[in-house]
């Protein structure tokens, strides 16, 4: 295209110039200096790129600099043409962002201080505490002193757990194929662990060592219970398997992924009884100071919950609350020692009758019908007296206990205020256990109603009484789960506390849609997985549910998001 030949002056107000000489009669007419044509071409001055100062970059660009754009500006604008390159920082491995985030999540945000340097006057929150934060206190030099132990192995056997998460969390496929690989690899390496521990082993799997074992067990059945796929659902009644919980029998009615998780939880039997018989031939000595730590606690009370939701009873050597601190404890050994009855009551009332009849029929093959009916009524007699034996240790040990201070604030609905979230879950498992020490009850009084004809004439209750009696404990049972649903939303986080000191005055804001930490969330699926799982309370079931199928999904547990499902555990 060729250059105009007009003034430069009609140029720059891109006008068309008539090219009068020497002044154009656009700038005579607009009273403007007419600089005349133009001889030679004008470069307009952009920048030194432009002007030809410089040679223009080729290729992509060197690098992405970090800084802020005024210093990127005033480095360019220098006169010595040199550049600064800031090389980018290297992105972390796949199992590292898994781990950080995992231990991000699922580990309170203010942890509390190591279990021995507490005073008295302290509350003792280990059942706020998960395997994650009582492994934080552990000293990772002491572990070198073990030959088949070493500090990888936590690392191994937390990589596929927190693998799992991250691709639930993350949407991450390659997580999860990875997740796969690497349990995969830390199954076969517990395996060749395990295989090798025996009674003379066991003295070397004292204090760190058997934290490190149990960990180990802990994060592989976790990580079944993650993978569990969530349109799986499943539907157990306690009963199919072992009633002693010697490990070998399975229930029925579990699917895989919950069968996996159970099988772990045998192992860490397992390896508590090398552990107790170890510490028996050394004369009673537990550990150092006779205390045994508490990832071992922790364990026992999750063998605990298994057998409970299996319906079987616990091995004779885990009843000893000695051997596990229960003698020199604090109110949470006192609340283990009558959960151990609590399981035991519940395993022995998954079939009362029918066990007392197989027995009886066992001796004389004729045994008459009515000496069984009579069996069975005074079986269920025993259960039932037991379970009101439990509960009332159970209030007997609420009354001890009156440092929990529960508040009902209105905030749209009534819902629990305590003083600190180690309150609030030790209350929540209260009520667990005095929730299933009902439902034992009131399956007793069912049985007696529907399945033992002629029971007035047992001497225990007809008919009529059993009605009234199995009246009496829905109500406590409903009461109870009033209760539990209005402590969920503290555990949660949910609820706010703002105090007037000069009026005295303390309002309470509940806010549902702030969602939890899958910390918190982790706290509560103990109490919602019983609570789901107990028929009589219908309409409170169906919430229990919903909001255990939501703490599945932000706590990365698939096997939880299956109470939402049409088949789910039964207690």
């Amino acid at each position: 295209m060729p250059s105009s030949r007009g003034c430069q002056t009609c140029r720059i107000r891109r006008i068309k110039c008539d090219q009068t000489h020497p002044i154009c009669q656009r700038c005579q007419t607009a009273h403007r200096t007419c600089h005349g044509l133009s001889t030679s071409p004008i470069i307009h001055h952009e920048n030194p790129y432009a002007s030809g100062q410089r040679k223009r970059p080729r290729g992509p660009r060197s690098s992405v600099s970090s800084r802020p754009r005024a210093a990127r500006t005033s480095s360019t604008d220098t006169s010595t043409n040199t550049t600064t390159i800031v090389y980018p920082q290297p992105q972390p491995s796949l199992h590292s962002q898994a781990i950080a985030l995992y231990l991000h999540q699922h580990t309170p945000s203010s942890p509390s201080p190591p279990y021995a340097n507490r005073g008295s006057d302290d509350f003792i929150s280990s059942l706020t505490e998960t395997y994650l934060p009582t492994l934080t206190l552990s000293s990772s030099p002491s572990l070198s002193t073990y030959q088949f132990i070493n500090s990888t192995l936590l690392e191994k056997a937390l990589t596929p757990l927190a693998l799992a998460y991250f691709a639930r969390a993350q949407n991450c496929p390659s997580a999860r194929t990875e997740a796969a690989r690497a349990y995969s690899a830390v199954l076969r390496e517990a395996r060749s662990i395990f295989a090798s521990m025996s009674l003379a082993t066991g003295a070397r799997i004292d204090g760190i060592g058997i934290d490190v074992l149990l960990l180990m067990i802990f994060f592989m059945s976790r990580y079944e219970d993650t993978v569990h796929p969530r349109s799986v659902s499943l539907r157990f009644r306690g009963g199919a398997g072992n009633p002693r919980g010697s490990g070998n029998g399975s229930p029925k009615g579990l699917r895989s992924g919950m069968l996996a998780s159970c099988a772990h939880q045998d192992g860490a039997v397992a390896v508590l009884r090398v552990w107790v018989d170890a510490c028996r031939c050394r004369g009673g000595h537990i550990g150092s100071g006779g205390i045994p730590s508490e990832v071992v606690k922790l364990t026992r009370r999750a063998v605990m919950r298994s057998a409970l939701m299996r319906g079987m009873m616990l091995p004779e050597w885990m009843h000893s609350g000695e051997v596990f601190g229960e003698a020199t404890g604090g109110v949470e050994e006192r609340l283990d020692a009558l959960a151990v009855r609590v399981v035991e009551l519940r395993g022995r009332s998954v079939a009362p009758g029918f066990r007392v009849a197989d027995g009886a029929g066992a001796g004389s093959a004729q045994t008459s019908c009515e000496e069984r009916w009579i069996g069975a009524a005074a079986a269920a007699k025993r259960v039932y007296s037991e379970g009101n034996r439990v509960r009332s240790a159970l209030e007997a040990w609420k009354g001890e206990v009156d440092w929990i201070q529960r508040e009902m604030v209105a905030a749209k609905e009534k819902v629990y205020y305590f003083p600190t979230l180690a309150q609030a879950v030790l209350w929540c498992h209260y009520l667990t256990l005095a929730m299933l020490s009902e439902s034992v009850c009131l399956r007793v009084l069912k049985f007696v109603k529907h399945e033992i004809a002629g029971s007035g004439a047992a001497g225990w209750c007809d008919h009529l009484a059993a009605r009234d009696l199995a009246a009496a404990h829905e109500v406590d049972l409903k009461t109870l789960a009033r209760q539990l649903m209005a402590s969920v939303p503290f555990v949660l986080g949910q609820v706010h506390i703002t105090e007037n000191a000069a009026w005295g005055v303390r309002n309470a804001t509940w806010d549902k849609t702030l969602p939890p930490s899958p910390y918190r969330a982790s706290l509560l699926v103990w109490p919602l997985t019983v609570a789901s799982g107990i028929d009589r309370l219908e309409e409170q079931q169906r919430w229990f549910k919903a909001q255990l199928g939501y703490l599945g999904r932000v706590t990365g547990v698939g096997v939880l998001e299956c109470a939402e499902g049409e088949e789910w555990l039964t207690f």
